[in-house]
């Protein structure tokens, strides 16, 4: 079997030297031979030529591939669209993320041959403790210790579960066998968000199981981000993301929801998601900003119930900011 890894890159970055970093990553991986990149150059502002003349990379294994910008999750797709029937593995690594030495060895090492997908811990941004110890959704004694990888055990528990209580797989650290998930593509309506969230619910629909690692294998970066730019209040960015958390979200409880606390984590999501768009709007309203009508309208599309739920909501938010500032004060 092909041991051959296809790395994945959607790319669209405004800052020189990003992607260069990303490929350099790729170039220092260790123990494994058979690498080749696919850039998918999604219009990004800096091209991809001189990033890649500077990675060290030879030039026959990498491939770039042009296209209209759509976003991370169509960009990933058109990359997969590109892979080799005969590929052994496909890895994914966004462009401002880094991939220390050892991920795509453990990788392979931890699936061996009967697991299909793998991921791994991480480290965010400017962070010294790994995301793994900072959510605590990782219970080792419910998975199996894997005998080859650096700390590798497969995923003992519901991946189903997993994801909707509590997702612990990052793109950047994902590494899976071609053969039996290459039909795999990314939701092309969940552009703004959660379209991981949906790949590995497909992933686990179709694969053996997974492998994990508790190592840090990647390192987050700040580049050009769709995700991180909505948590500035007022992005522009807020609804459509919100329209896409909505859409993923039904989904989940229509078709995965088995157990009364995946539906009652799921509503509590929907709340909040309602939640966060009154308070965007009651963002721009307080201060005179133009609204995108377009996207209200296509928020409302998604959540029929918001226009009479938006006064209610409104009211319990500045309760209970009167209420915080008033404790506050007393304190």
């Amino acid at each position: 079997m092909s041991k051959s890894v296809h790395v994945i890159i959607p790319y669209f970055q405004r800052q020189a030297g990003i992607l260069r970093r990303a490929l350099a990553s790729v170039r220092a991986q260790q123990g494994v031979d058979d690498v080749h990149v696919i850039i998918i150059d999604d219009q990004s502002p800096v091209p991809p030529g001189e990033e890649i003349a500077a990675s060290g990379l030879p030039a026959d294994a990498v491939r770039v591939v042009q296209q209209a910008n759509t976003g991370p999750g169509p960009a990933r797709s058109n990359g997969l669209d590109h892979v080799p029937e005969d590929a052994g593995f496909v890895a994914f690594l966004d462009s401002d993320d880094q991939w220390l030495p050892g991920h795509l060895r453990n990788a392979l090492d931890a699936l061996g041959e009967d697991l299909d997908v793998y991921f791994a811990n991480y480290l965010e941004p400017e962070a010294t403790r790994d995301q793994f110890q900072n959510h605590g959704r990782i219970v080792l004694a419910q998975h199996q210790k894997r005998a080859a990888g650096s700390n590798c055990y497969r995923f003992g528990h519901s991946m189903i579960d997993q994801i909707i209580m509590g997702n612990v797989i990052e793109t950047s650290t994902v590494v899976y066998r071609w053969a039996p998930l290459r039909s795999l593509r990314f939701d092309p309506n969940l552009r703004n968000a959660f379209e991981d969230h949906a790949f590995w619910v497909k992933a686990q629909e179709l694969g053996r199981g997974f492998a994990f690692s508790t190592d840090v294998e990647v390192q987050y970066g700040r580049g050009v981000s769709i995700w991180r730019s909505t948590f500035h209040a007022g992005s522009e960015r807020v609804l459509p993301k919100l329209i896409d958390q909505r859409r993923y979200l039904v989904d989940m409880l229509r078709r995965h929801a088995r157990l009364p606390e995946h539906r009652q984590k799921i509503r509590a999501q929907l709340t909040s998601t309602r939640r966060a768009a009154v308070e965007h709007i009651a963002h721009y309203l307080r201060r005179g900003m133009k609204l995108n009508r377009d996207a209200i309208k296509a928020y409302l599309r998604s959540d029929p119930a918001f226009v009479a739920l938006f006064l209610p909501i409104l009211l319990k938010i500045f309760v209970a900011r009167a209420a915080k500032r008033e404790t506050a004060a007393g304190s």
